[in-house]
C-alpha cells in the first residue's frame, strides 16, 4: 500500500472509479470492464481509471468500449487526486467463479456474423509471446492440411475476431484470453473446444452463464500435443471424443455463485447512490 500523499489534482465532477485497466487482453474483458454497466446507465459520469503503466489506451481497448457503446470521458490517475464524489461500483465479474446477470447482459452488445456452413478456425498462440506446447506450429500445420482457417488474434482487430468466431462452425485453440471474446456476443451458434492446458475456472464460469458450447479437450501432456490423437478427431470431425468433463466441485461451486448473483447489487446501489446526490438522473 502506497503512502498518503496530499492530492495534487481536484475532481469536482461526480466520478465513477473503474479499478484497473490491464493491458493484457483476458484481464481487461475479465476485471477492466467489471465496474461500466453502471458507466453506460450513467453517460456524463467521469470513468477514472488507474492503468499498469501502459499509458495511452490500446486501440483494441477503445474499440471495445465502443462496441460496448460507453460514451463516457475516460481519465486515467497518474497523480494523487481528491474527489468531490466518487462512485465505486460492485464488479460485476470476480475471478474466477462471480459473473452477475446484469453484467453479462450489458457485455452482450454484438450480434453474430451469419455462419458458414464447414468453416472451422483454429485461434493460434504463434503472437502471443509463449507457445504453451511446443509443437503447436506442426498441429497448425496438419489443420491447415485439413482445410481449416488458421488466425492469429493478435493481428486482428476485435471486430474481425468477432466476425471470424461467429462465421465458424467451429473454433479450436489452446485455451486462452483469445477465447474471451466471446463474452461481447449476444448469442453464439459456434462450437468452441479449447485444448486445455490448466485448470482455469473463468471459462466454466462464463459458459454457465451465458450458456455457450463451450468444451475443453485433452490432447496435451509434459509441453507437447498428441498430434497424431487430435488428426484422428479432426478427420472424423470428432472433436467430442477428446472432450473431458469439468470437475463437479467447480461446477457445484460455480452453480452456487451464479446464484447468488442472479441479482446485480449495481442496481440497488444506484439507488442509493442517486439519493446521497452522487448520481444524476438516467439518461
Amino acid at each position: 500500500m502506497r503512502p498518503y500523499a496530499e492530492p495534487e489534482v481536484f475532481i469536482d465532477a461526480p466520478a465513477i472509479y473503474c479499478g484497473r485497466f490491464f493491458s493484457h487482453y483476458g484481464h481487461f474483458l475479465l476485471e477492466s470492464l467489471s465496474r461500466l454497466t453502471l458507466a453506460k446507465m450513467h453517460p456524463s459520469l467521469l470513468c477514472c481509471y488507474v492503468s499498469d503503466g501502459q499509458g495511452e489506451l490500446a486501440a483494441w481497448q477503445r474499440e471495445i468500449l465502443s462496441l460496448l457503446g460507453l460514451r463516457n470521458t475516460f481519465w486515467e490517475v497518474t497523480r494523487p487526486t481528491a474527489f468531490r464524489k466518487l462512485v465505486v461500483p460492485p464488479p460485476g465479474y470476480v475471478i474466477p467463479t462471480e459473473f452477475a446477470a446484469e453484467h453479462a447482459a450489458f457485455l452482450a452488445c454484438v450480434t453474430p456474423e451469419e455462419m458458414i456452413t464447414g468453416k472451422k478456425t483454429y485461434l493460434s498462440r504463434a503472437l502471443a509471446g509463449n507457445r504453451v506446447y511446443a509443437n503447436e506450429a506442426e498441429a497448425e500445420e496438419m489443420l491447415r492440411g485439413h482445410g481449416w482457417n488458421v488466425l492469429s488474434p493478435e493481428t486482428l482487430s476485435v471486430r474481425e475476431q468477432l466476425r471470424e468466431i461467429a462465421s465458424s462452425e467451429i473454433v479450436l485453440g489452446i485455451e486462452g484470453s483469445a477465447f474471451h471474446t466471446i463474452l461481447l456476443f449476444r448469442e453464439l451458434r459456434t462450437r468452441m473446444y479449447a485444448i486445455r492446458r490448466d485448470e482455469n475456472e473463468n471459462f466454466v464460469t462464463i459458459r454457465q452463464r451465458r450458456g455457450f458450447f463451450y468444451k475443453r479437450i485433452d490432447v496435451g501432456k509434459d509441453g507437447l500435443l498428441d498430434i497424431p490423437r487430435l488428426e484422428e478427431a479432426v478427420r472424423h470431425d470428432s472433436l467430442e471424443r477428446l472432450v473431458v468433463p469439468d470437475d463437479a466441485a467447480h461446477r457445484l461451486a460455480c452453480r452456487n455463485r451464479l446464484v447468488r448473483t442472479a441479482q446485480s447489487p449495481i442496481c440497488c446501489s444506484e439507488s442509493l447512490l442517486r439519493r446521497a446526490g452522487c448520481l444524476p438522473g438516467r439518461a
